[in-house]
């Protein structure tokens, strides 16, 4: 029947029924006029018209199984990318609506959002389900979802019904039989799964078949039952953890690190405090943020709510406490005076006072009505900062804060050998060319070297006077150069573990450091803005390079030598001849690049952010081309190649560091977690 005939035959029902006017308007419900309607329509048989009796439990049945015909389907049915997007990271309000529509016209729309209602009811109505025709089985849902469980999450995703999805669950649990235990089990594991995904597949729905199961626990049901679903280019995911963590929600939506959170007396609002000098309070039953409180002028520490739950209090580094009326959203009370960062504030029990704790351990007591102060009174075990594979792509060294080094094998993904003797965090880690050396580089002011095969010391080089932040060997392993936040270079001869040379000249901290190609020259990079070349023979500068605006981060030779890449913090990439110390080319990014090195595939440069263009630069044609996918690289919460959002990264695998050999990506977590995941 067309629309056309069911709008006919509508017209002639307005009496009992509210019937939209306006065609266009046809996916709006319609309603009985008065509830008798619906009960002389469902009354038992034998108490109204049996011949316009409505069967619920019969109806209800017979459109649960339709619904889950129409999404079965084979053509116009639910399935994988129905918008044809082949675009991973695609957010969906990019996608064209109209699109949306055609490839999930209304009848389908309804069947995705209503077909568990339907079962719903047709179970709760139900007095003997031999007797129903349409009889759904727990073995039909469990048959449904073992082909189209993503499928049905991507289509609510695409029809914004995304937090919808684990009610939906959570319905479905309460209606199987305690016998249906493969359900039983797939719908628990399916609800941490939606838990844990919901944000980002809400946000990009493709991310279902890539991030969702490439970071879902080794023993998820659903990670096993669409691991197929996994883009080819994924030649071997990552390990996980065997089970999902108790994690029910993750509250993204600051810009700094959160420092403070607290539950409101009635438990229907969770206060997180940032340094970010916001307040946001959240809904916990959904996940979803309801404000956003700003006002401070610095990082809040802390927050704490009155004891009737209407007011606010947070306390910031900016030496006030700040009183907020959460029915409206509004400052109510400022309170200054207070000489030190204020570290903690509490309610009194009745909530006619509120304390203040400042840094300098001293209390302060006041009226939150009248803000008038009353009274004074008197595990790796940390985060992962570096890591670098060895030449042959055996080993990977990952430098921590929890002042170890450990070896990783790539291949089976197993920690070989844990290197202990530094005294404070490990910044850097560089291979011997030869990769028969390992050298890190401390906060404790040394460098160690190490045998990376048994694990054995062999020496610490002691002569800086602060933290040591990088590290590198010559090409032809000769020398080893460390870099320093005493301002200076130093060059070793790894041979004899003798310092050999001190190249002092710069005026601030040494970030970064890297030979030539042919090893004759050293460049140097440093928060005083410049690049300095030195010759690492004589010891002698022989250019200073100078334009960038802010700290010089990373530098990087191109294969032949002929050029420099230097990159800032002052967004700006610059290329330039080493040979005459001119700057070629400035490129402008939009956030600070840490990581550069040239390209072997073509004329680009590889960093955190993502690939360059540049001018000048033209690969060696003899260069074996060992990295294909290297493009592909962390960029914010996404690994990305060129434009292309590819895997969204979950907030505990975001990497502080990473590196890419023989297709190999190794991400170094702030978690203490070493991840890896190979690329076809």
């Amino acid at each position: 029947m067309d629309l056309v005939d069911i709008n006919r035959w509508l017209q002639k029902l307005r009496a009992v029924l509210n019937v939209p006017k306006v065609p266009s308007k046809s996916e709006v419900p319609l309603e009985v006029v008065h509830k008798s309607f619906r009960d002389f329509l469902l009354g038992q048989a034998g108490t109204g018209s049996d011949s316009f009796r409505v069967d619920a439990a019969e109806t209800h049945a017979m459109l649960t199984s339709k619904c889950i015909n129409r999404m079965k389907r084979t053509n116009g049915g639910l399935r994988k990318d129905m918008c044809n997007l082949q675009d991973y990271g695609k957010p969906r309000d990019k996608i064209d609506e109209t699109t949306i529509r055609e490839v999930i016209p209304p009848d389908l729309k309804y069947a995705t959002l209503n077909w568990v209602y339907h079962l719903q009811h047709c179970r709760q109505d139900i007095t003997n389900e031999n007797k129903i025709e349409h009889h759904i089985s727990d073995e039909d849902i469990y048959d449904f979802f073992r082909e189209h469980f993503l499928h049905w999450l991507e289509a609510l995703s695409l029809i914004g019904a995304m937090s919808e999805s684990d009610a939906l669950i959570s319905t479905l649990q309460s209606l199987i039989s305690t016998r249906s235990t493969d359900l039983s089990e797939f719908l628990y594991d399916a609800k941490w799964f939606i838990l844990r995904n919901r944000g980002i597949v809400d946000t990009a729905p493709f991310q279902l078949y890539s991030s969702a199961i490439l970071f879902a626990p080794e023993t998820s049901i659903t990670r096993n039952m669409f691991k197929d679903q996994i883009p080819k280019w994924i030649c071997r995911v990552p390990k996980m953890p065997s089970t999902w963590s108790p994690e029910l929600w993750r509250l993204e939506g600051h810009d700094r690190s959160v420092r403070a959170v607290a539950f409101s007396p009635d438990g229907k609002l969770l206060a997180s405090a940032s340094s970010d000098m916001t307040v946001r309070l959240w809904n916990p039953a959904t996940g979803k943020e309801v404000q956003k409180l700003e006002g401070h002028d610095y990082s809040v520490g802390t927050v704490a709510f009155s004891p009737g739950g209407k007011l606010l209090a947070s306390a910031s580094a900016d030496r006030t406490v700040r009183l907020w009326n959460l029915a409206t959203g509004k400052e109510v009370q400022k309170l200054e005076g207070h000489g030190y960062s204020v570290r903690a504030v509490a309610f009194s029990p009745d909530g006619k006072l509120l304390a203040s704790v400042l840094s300098d351990s001293t209390v302060r007591l006041w009226n939150p009505v009248t803000g008038k102060e009353v009274q004074k009174l008197e595990g790796h075990d940390d985060s992962v900062g570096a890591v670098v594979f060895s030449p042959d792509g055996k080993l990977l060294a990952s430098a921590s804060n929890d002042w170890t080094v450990r070896l990783w094998n790539p291949a089976t993904e197993k920690e070989v050998q844990k290197l202990e003797g530094h005294d404070n965090w490990v910044r850097a880690v560089a291979f011997s060319p030869d990769g028969k050396l390992l050298a890190s580089a401390s906060d404790d002011r040394t460098v160690r070297l190490w045998n990376p095969v048994i694990g054995k010391k062999a020496q610490k080089l002691k002569g800086h006077n602060d933290s040591v932040g990088a590290v590198v060997f010559s090409p032809d392993g000769k020398l080893l150069a460390s870099a320093s936040d005493d301002w200076t270079v130093k060059l070793w001869n790894p041979a004899t573990e003798k310092e050999v040379q001190k190249l002092e000249g710069h005026s601030d901290w040494v970030r970064a450091v890297a030979f030539s190609p042919d090893s004759k020259l050293l460049a140097s990079a440093s928060d005083d803005w410049t690049v300095k070349l030195w010759n690492p023979i004589t010891g002698k500068k022989v250019q200073k390079l100078k334009g960038h605006n802010d700290s010089v981060r990373a530098i990087a030779f191109s294969p032949d030598g002929k050029l420099l890449a230097s990159a800032s913090s002052d967004r700006t990439v610059r290329l330039w001849n080493p040979a005459t110390g001119k700057e070629l080319q400035r490129l402008e990014v939009d956030s600070t690049v840490t990581i550069v090195s040239f390209s072997t595939d073509g004329p680009f440069l590889e960093t955190n952010i993502g690939v360059l263009q540049v001018e000048f630069y033209t690969p060696l044609a003899s260069l074996p081309r060992t990295d294909t996918i290297m493009e592909v690289i962390n960029r914010g919460h996404w690994l990305v190649r060129g434009s292309e959002n590819l895997v969204w990264l979950p907030p505990e695998y975001r990497p502080i560091c990473s590196a890419f050999q023989n297709n190999v990506l190794a991400l170094g977590c702030s978690s203490g977690l070493v991840v890896f995941i190979l690329f076809s």
